[in-house]
């Protein structure tokens, strides 16, 4: 789930930088991908996230590859999320 979200949205941020956006540079790009990979840099949980969901995200940002669920187990578990 990280790589389709990720790769999507660095991929919008190089091509908007190259018009002239005022998005993060390709050095603050660097450091934040630095961060997701080496595992300093993950996303904050908050009341607003349903417990269900968060387990399903901290699956999706495991460093190890055969715990995260593919796109089969992604799709069912958020079909299946309390609305």
């Amino acid at each position: 789930m990280w790589e389709v979200f990720s790769g999507a949205q660095l991929y919008s941020e190089i091509k908007d930088q190259s018009r002239g956006s005022d998005r993060p540079s390709i050095t603050k790009r660097a450091q934040i991908a630095k961060g997701i990979l080496d595992g300093s840099l993950r996303p904050q949980n908050t009341d607003r996230i349903p417990p269900a969901a968060w387990e399903l995200m901290q699956r999706c940002w495991s460093h190890r590859a055969e715990l995260r669920p593919d796109f089969n187990e992604i799709l069912h578990e958020l079909s299946v999320l309390p609305v």
